[in-house]
């Protein structure tokens, strides 16, 4: 049907009318209506319908551009039948069948009417923005690169995959503005500028911070290289744990005390931190501990370090149990067609499909979880031994109850690592609960006459060892503080032990508290801990006849009140608060609480930042020096760790 008058509006470029009050989509065939003239449901159409399309164009190549660009392959212009490639539009004859199918014209388009019309040269079409290559911004291309190579330090890539194709590819998909720096600007320009802007950070903070805990430990990398870590853990005046990477560099010396305590004299004195170290965290060995001492440091032992010695000397009671499981499990890693049919005879069972777990020396709780994963697949596990007929010696019925009892009894030791192994989390605080729960569970096993012999055996091992490595934390100041200035805790950390050592704590924090001097302040006073100090008062002696007499009363009240007693107030008012829930953060009750307990917060920034975790570095140095990366520079590779764990 001829249309009645012109059709001015931009949308008649993707319909044709083609009855009274109705048109068709050029791409979809769509017949949709057109009451009264409106072309509000042609343009609702289009938006809902053929998103792609600009509606503005007065060209169908736009919409063929988009089809044929290799970045919007796979995207559905319509819900409809396919549409060609073809530039031309439908006419009126042809409205039954959609879109015409004949050839492409260049440069020239026409319309559902039929008539012919040239493309807009200054028009930029979806496919034309994307594969524009515009060079970017000096800015713009800074913030790129900076996000690149943190991409390649946080996640663990290698340097060459700005040289990979198809990477290079998907940045030219998403920005053809942006030029992809070549390996070696990666390697020997890009990383080390950004070490060093990291650097100064981290000299900042350490600058400001009030009180640090050192963690070290030496790892020996696949190039037999032995590197040694350093992490700061301090609490800032927001009351936030926060934890950097001071370094982590190749030793080449002997591990003797003499050299470990240079090299933590050199890293202190390299970071202005030298009367910060509130105390230093590292495992059990003699050299390591020497070194520490050498330096005039506290030195805390690594707790997860001391629960994994009690668990190994436990578990030599069992060791031929062990050992058996063990080669069972090796068998299933080792034989492809063992491991296949003990999935099959798991699916058959309706159990869970589940795989073996191996036991791994110096894995923490790996013991644990290899028994735990074989005593859920039990009847999957003898059964399929049964129908392979292998030559891997079995469990009989009394190591199957020794290896059910051992996980029972070692749960308590899984959980208390993985709690205690947390960085971002007040965690010396909690050793004493800790420790009376291992000490608790493996007496009411001790009790239990139903365990066999050798699990009776390791529950005495683990309960002698639980004595000797952990009472002296009772003793300890900075275990009994830290317990004390955490609001979750308090007191009730010392139930179960005598009652003497909590008086004894209380009075060692006593005496810390009352030695405290307010920052700005020559002789603290009771205004310091007012719960609003904006209603003190100034204590200048007023002129008036008036306030002559009172004033020189409330003189002679403020120095009879010296530092000691306004701390002894402090810490008397604070233990008489109630607990928090032990779910909450304690620093965010202390960042709502400090100016109520000045002093207090001056110990607590000195207590609880001393985290009892050593070890957590190098489970990622070991995922950046890799084969793949067994020839990257010690250098270039103490700077990635440095990013990987500052970033």
């Amino acid at each position: 049907m001829a249309p009645h008058r012109a059709k001015t509006s931009e949308v008649w470029n993707h319909f044709t009318e083609i009855e009274h009050e109705k048109a068709q989509c050029g791409y979809c065939s769509a017949k949709i209506s057109t009451t009264r003239g409106s072309l509000s449901n042609l343009r609702r159409h289009m938006k809902a319908k053929h998103v792609l399309i600009p509606l503005n164009t007065n060209t169908r190549n736009a919409a063929a551009e988009i089809i044929d660009d290799p970045i919007m392959a796979g995207c559905e212009l319509t819900q409809g039948p396919s549409t060609s490639q073809s530039t031309q539009g439908p006419s009126t004859s042809q409205s039954a069948q959609g879109p015409s199918t004949s050839e492409t014209v260049p440069q020239t388009t026409a319309g559902p009417s039929g008539t012919s019309r040239h493309r807009t040269n200054g028009q930029t079409t979806l496919s034309g923005y994307f594969n524009q290559t515009k060079p970017l911004n000096v800015n713009h291309q800074k913030r790129i690169d900076h996000q690149l190579v943190k991409m390649i330090v946080k996640g663990y890539y290698p340097f060459d995959i700005v040289e990979d194709q198809e990477f290079q590819c998907l940045l030219k998909m998403l920005n053809g503005g942006y030029k992809l720096p070549s390996r070696k600007t990666v390697s020997n320009s890009m990383i080390p500028l950004l070490y060093h802007q990291t650097h100064e950070k981290i000299q900042v903070l350490m600058t400001n911070c009030f009180a640090v805990c050192l963690t070290t430990d030496g790892w020996t990398s696949i190039k037999n290289e032995s590197y040694i870590g350093v992490t700061a853990h301090f609490i800032d005046e927001k009351a936030s744990l926060q934890s950097v990477c001071l370094g982590c560099k190749k030793f080449e010396e002997r591990h003797t005390s003499e050299n470990l305590a240079l090299f933590l004299k050199n890293t202190v004195r390299e970071w202005n931190i030298e009367n910060k170290v509130a105390a230093v965290v590292s495992d059990n060995a003699p050299n390591i501990v020497g070194a520490i001492r050498d330096c005039k440091f506290r030195h805390v032992p690594c707790f997860a370090h001391c629960i994994n010695l009690v668990v190994q000397n436990g578990l030599k009671n069992i060791s031929h149990v062990q050992k058996k499981v063990k080669s069972i499990v090796e068998h299933f890693k080792r034989s492809s067609h063992a491991q296949s049919k003990l999935q099959e005879m798991q699916q058959q069972m309706g159990l869970p499909p589940l795989k073996l777990k191996q036991d791994v020396v110096t894995r923490w709780n790996s013991t644990h979880d290899m028994f735990k994963r074989i005593m859920e697949i039990k009847d999957a596990v003898v059964s399929t031994l049964a129908i392979l007929q292998c030559d891997v010696e079995q469990l009989t019925v009394v190591e199957w109850q020794i290896v059910e009892w051992s996980t029972n009894i070692l749960q308590i030791f899984a959980e208390v690592t993985r709690e205690i192994s947390s960085e971002r989390y007040v965690s010396m605080s909690k050793v004493l609960i800790f420790i009376r729960a291992m000490n608790d569970t493996m007496k009411s096993f001790q009790n239990n006459t139903a365990l066999p012999n050798e699990a009776q055996d390791m529950v005495t091992t683990l309960l002698e060892k639980l004595n000797l490595r952990f009472s002296s934390y009772e003793d300890n100041e900075i275990v009994t503080q830290a317990a004390l200035l955490d609001p979750r805790f308090k007191k009730m950390a010392f139930n179960g032990f005598n009652q003497r050592k909590l008086e004894v704590a209380i009075d060692q924090l006593k005496r810390k508290v009352c030695q405290v001097t307010l920052p700005g302040t020559a002789n603290a006073t009771t205004s310091t801990i007012v719960e609003n100090p904006s209603t003190s008062s100034s204590s200048t002696p007023s002129t008036s006849l008036l306030w002559k007499i009172f004033d020189e009363q409330y003189e002679l009240c403020q120095t009879s009140i010296n530092p000691t007693a306004a701390g002894i107030i402090e810490l008397d008012r604070y233990l008489q608060e109630p607990l928090i829930n032990r779910f909450e953060d304690p620093l965010t009750w202390w960042t709502v609480h400090k100016e109520l307990y000045p002093r207090l917060f001056i110990m607590v920034r000195k207590r609880l930042c001393v985290t009892v975790p050593c070890e957590r570095l190098f489970s990622k140095a070991g995922m950046v020096i890799t084969e793949k990366r067994s020839r990257m520079l010690v250098t270039k590779s103490s700077q990635v760790l440095f990013l990987n764990q500052n970033l």
